[in-house]
């Protein structure tokens, strides 16, 4: 009886792995919070993390296609620099392309609708590096 309880026991355990193992490698490895470490040389350097901090940008790429990007929100970069977070959308235009959209609402009542183009440069564990294919700002003033 107690065989049949420890085989029992580890199929499930090893049915529920395989089962993440597949969820995991077929969902989108991009998925997730990035936390800008670098930029330059027309390339942005990006390091997997839980949650945005709150003095760096960073992406959120969220599953269902949604996106949240934190970047500056005031007037210039010179600090102390204010971030706020944006909400738009994210699709991949192939393998190594993504197209984001996000609206952008700024001090001083400046906004635009932002479309930015990304060419996956790698994609490492949990660094990402993206170089910027093409952008787009459609200005508006409130």
């Amino acid at each position: 009886m107690k065989k049949s309880i420890k085989l029992s026991l580890l199929l499930l355990i090893t049915l529920v792995l395989f089962t993440c193992y597949i969820f995991f490698r077929k969902s989108d490895a991009i998925v997730g919070t990035w936390i800008q470490s670098s930029r330059g040389k027309g390339v942005v350097e990006y390091n997997r993390n839980y949650f945005f901090d709150n003095q760096l940008p960073g992406i959120d790429f969220i599953r269902n296609g949604d996106l949240i990007i934190r970047q500056n929100s005031s007037y210039c970069g010179t600090p102390p620099i204010s971030y706020s977070n944006f909400e738009g959308t994210w699709k991949r235009t192939s393998d190594s392309t993504i197209v984001l959209n996000y609206q952008i609402k700024k001090r001083g009542n400046r906004s635009g609708e932002i479309e930015e183009e990304f060419l996956i440069v790698n994609k490492v564990n949990h660094k990402l590096i993206i170089k910027t294919l093409s952008y787009s700002n459609k200005k508006t003033v409130n």
